[in-house]
């Protein structure tokens, strides 16, 4: 899948063309997955587990944003063709919210402040990948990485803040 999308757009790749490059019948693809969508998916959740077994970038969302910025990087045709598809789009927002959820405050999510703080960090994390997919530069990711970190911070003690104020 990765190297078909290096050379094409997802659009353009069809269940029969993955058949062929992977020398499978239709039946077993069909027995693992139920579109080409989902083995975009399977692609990414297999190389973001590589990237966290490989790299140690660092605790919390930091950590999180550095090795996902490089996975971009070392995976950037991949990636910007990707971000052209609807539900690998829609996989990408929940998979953001449930690691700002696990690196949120205690109640990040539990109420309609804590949805509304998980909501804003992911669609801000979903322009940041936007923008860094279009031209992937692996000697920004510190510093991007590091932004996301900060606001994440400032915004989550104003969360907790405003929490202890009601």
């Amino acid at each position: 899948m990765r190297e078909m999308l290096e050379k094409r757009s997802f659009e353009k790749i069809t269940v029969q063309d993955i058949l062929a490059e992977t020398d499978i019948s239709r039946t077993t693809f069909y027995k693992h997955f139920t579109c080409k969508e989902q083995l975009l998916i399977q692609t990414f959740e297999w190389l973001w587990a590589q990237a966290n077994t490989t790299r140690a970038e660092g605790p919390g969302l930091y950590g999180f944003e550095l090795r996902f910025l490089h996975l971009v990087c070392d995976n950037a045709g991949l990636m910007k063709r990707a971000w052209e598809v609807p539900d690998f789009v829609r996989y990408l927002e929940g998979f953001f919210r449930n690691m700002l959820l696990s690196f949120g405050p205690p109640r990040c999510g539990a109420d309609r402040r804590g949805a509304f703080l998980a909501a804003s960090m992911t669609a801000v994390l979903m322009n940041v990948c936007k923008r860094f997919i279009k031209a992937p530069r692996r000697a920004e990711t510190s510093r991007i990485a590091a932004d996301v970190q900060q606001l994440f911070t400032a915004m989550s003690a104003a969360f907790e803040e405003d929490g202890d104020a009601a």
